[in-house]
């Protein structure tokens, strides 16, 4: 079976229009890549609804309309990803609404439920004699399912190292799709490296990653491919770095997963435009390559996950330690914002992220919090 992965897909927005009227326009030289393959994938970046009221939640709420159901079938897609953070932005609703759009359209997904135990089901198929399940998992943000409430099936190691090698039993190939990273940073950081990694090791045959919003390295360790990030896929913004535009697709062949293949692009409203062969060489060794060179070496990993978390050094800090004003920008600016750090308050809230004692307790008193508010 061939296999076709694209990256974060958003048909809100400027895009909705297209998306609605003129739908294979939005997969422009793609079109055919995934029209022709046995199963092309995509992650679904947003609820396919009409619901009005987005959630309470930090970042915006995202959605597009149902009848860009459409531009998906338009496209070829068999299968739609589904665990990641925007896509219970409209709440319960939003979740059902597009669960059933995705099956009146005969397009299926994964990754997402109306409880935790849908969202941790694996997506099986069957092609000549040899079984393939998907497994799909998100970080955890605003989205999570629980025992008994709607959402997108969370990353926890212990619950997904148990979902892998159920997998395992039952399918000759096991590929793991992951919604999680640091937006705008091509470099994975060494925890998501080593927890790939350790996924591979048990059980896991191909791990694919997104959500980053830009391309990522690529390797392959103890015979398990592991893609860090594909970026975006169909995602319009004006008002990005270069980086927002180019991603790649990966292409497998599901009895010989490592001999795959990088199918790398340019997105815009005006569709998908892939890469000429001298565009595929610029980007593989101004952009791949050297992110590859960094994943293998966990010194240079370390330093540019260092350099990484400078830069966002203050503007976390001043979330951290509650303090958003006008003030703390300008002391910011002009860059005296460290004096104004409570350092006994983020003394406490480190150890309220460091300690699982404290971070279970943590998470549960702002778990009743939200519930009780």
């Amino acid at each position: 079976m061939n296999i076709l992965i694209g990256g974060d897909v958003f048909l809100g927005g400027e895009l909705e229009r297209y998306a609605i009227h003129e739908p294979e326009k939005i997969w422009g030289d793609s079109l055919e890549l995934f029209q022709s393959t046995d199963l092309s994938i995509v992650n679904l970046e947003s609820p396919l609804t009409s619901a009005v009221n987005g959630i309470s939640k930090t970042g915006p709420c995202i959605k597009a309309s149902t009848k860009t159901i459409g531009a998906l079938k338009a496209g070829g897609i068999d299968l739609l990803t589904l665990a990641n953070n925007h896509i219970l932005d409209y709440g319960e609703k939003g979740l059902q609404e597009t669960l059933d759009v995705c099956f009146k359209s005969g397009i299926e997904v994964v990754g997402a439920g109306m409880n935790l135990q849908e969202a941790q089901a694996p997506f099986v198929v069957e092609s000549e004699g040899q079984k393939i399940a998907i497994l799909n998992i998100a970080e955890n943000e605003w989205a999570s399912a629980k025992k008994d409430q709607a959402g997108a099936n969370p990353m926890n190691l212990i619950d997904n190292l148990h979902q892998i090698k159920e997998a395992k039993k039952n399918a000759d190939v096991v590929i793991l799709i992951i919604h999680g990273g640091h937006e705008f940073n091509p470099y994975p950081s060494p925890r998501m490296v080593k927890q790939y990694r350790f996924y591979a090791e048990n059980g896991a045959d191909v791990i694919v990653g997104h959500h980053t919003h830009c391309a990522s390295g690529f390797e392959t360790f103890k015979g398990v491919p592991i893609v860090y990030s594909l970026g975006n896929l169909v995602f319009h913004s004006e008002s990005q770095s270069d980086n927002w535009f180019k991603g790649y697709l990966i292409k497998l062949d599901s009895k010989n997963i490592l001999d795959f293949k990088i199918i790398p692009y340019h997105q815009s409203i005006q569709g998908i435009r892939l890469f000429s062969e001298e565009e595929k060489k610029e980007f593989f060794e101004k952009t791949i390559y050297p992110i590859n060179e960094v994943i293998q070496d966990e010194r240079k990993l370390s330093d540019k996950w260092e350099q990484f978390a400078m830069h966002e050094f203050t503007n976390r800090l001043f979330i951290i330690n509650g303090q958003r004003s006008f003030l703390k920008r300008v002391l910011k600016k002009v860059g005296l914002g460290k004096w104004v750090f409570n350092r006994r308050n983020l003394l406490d809230v480190h150890n309220f992220f460091r300690c699982e004692a404290h971070y279970d307790l943590s998470m549960e008193v702002l778990n009743q919090f939200y519930k009780k508010r």
